[in-house]
């Protein structure tokens, strides 16, 4: 499955992929679990008939140097992919949904922190337009993305100072650290604040993940009250990320598996004798300092 899905993510780079998706015919607190996601879309086989069909398709199989796999094995492995695309636009609008935010009564601005290739290489401007179809009649949604591993591409713009067009999902970036970044545009006005930050995997839980910028990072959104929401391939991440947060005395309110992970799998530095992780497969969302009464208590 592993070895599948890494060739069919190419389509995802051609364009093929995602295949389009259709507007939620029920409210998003009402979608609990891809089960549900899928239940609105309702048959997509005319939808991954085109993709499964295609040129790209072809042409990726006859350039593999192996045999195309059935088209069972291959409708699967677009459907795996397509959940990791989707699973970031899903996961920024869980958290929306956790922190109460309302984009149908005013425009929000999210920060994408420790954006690096996964996000950015090969983006565009559409890439999170399900957010759109999970909250219809938004008022407008802003994601900048950054991060010092950010790819150059169209998305690659400056933030906006007002706020964007009703109903649109606008994507922005900037290539550098959260925290200078906050320096450099948010406290002079170039950059709005954020309603929400949110981070897939950034891995400050590594012994290095601190010193790479990710603990001024962590203070600011800590001490500025900003409501945060990192994703984490593994429970062990999830909890060693935990203890350091609790350290910083940062008010955890809600932690778990992530409804929306990605469902393809992923070998742990490429070794087969481990359990495959999963991107975005748990969540930690966190606001503020720790109240010292209620630490006491």
């Amino acid at each position: 499955m592993v070895a599948i899905d890494r060739l069919v993510e190419w389509t995802v780079h051609t364009g093929d992929l995602p295949f389009p998706t259709a507007v939620w015919s029920r409210p998003a607190k009402d979608v609990r679990s891809w089960g549900d996601w899928l239940s609105m879309q309702g048959d997509l086989t005319a939808r991954l008939e085109p993709v499964l069909s295609g040129k790209s398709m072809t042409d990726l199989w006859t350039n593999a140097c192996r045999p195309r796999p059935e088209e069972a094995e291959l409708r699967e492995s677009v459907w795996r992919v397509c959940s990791e695309f989707l699973s970031r636009p899903l996961t920024i609008g869980l958290g929306v949904r956790m922190c109460r935010l309302d984009p149908c009564s005013r425009p929000l601005t999210v920060h994408l922190v420790g954006a690096g290739h996964n996000e950015t290489l090969g983006a565009r401007t559409t890439d999170l337009d399900e957010l759109s179809h999970m909250f219809p009649g938004h008022q407008g949604v802003e994601v900048v993305m950054v991060g010092p591993e950010v790819v150059q591409g169209p998305i690659v713009r400056p933030p906006l100072r007002a706020f964007g067009p009703r109903g649109k999902v606008y994507i922005s970036a900037y290539k550098g650290l959260y925290h200078e970044f906050w320096e450099e545009l948010v406290e002079r006005g170039e950059a709005a604040r954020p309603d929400l930050v949110v981070g897939f995997h950034p891995g400050f839980h590594a012994s290095q993940g601190l010193g790479e910028g990710w603990l001024p990072t962590l203070l600011l959104l800590r001490d500025y009250n900003i409501p945060s929401v990192f994703t984490m391939y593994s429970d062990m991440e999830l909890q060693y990320s935990l203890q350091i947060l609790q350290e910083l005395e940062a008010d955890i309110q809600a932690t778990g598996p992530n409804p929306f992970s990605s469902q393809k799998p992923e070998q742990v530095q490429s070794c087969p004798n481990k359990d495959p992780c999963y991107c975005n497969a748990f969540y930690l969302y966190f606001r503020g300092l720790l109240d010292s009464t209620e630490d006491a208590h």
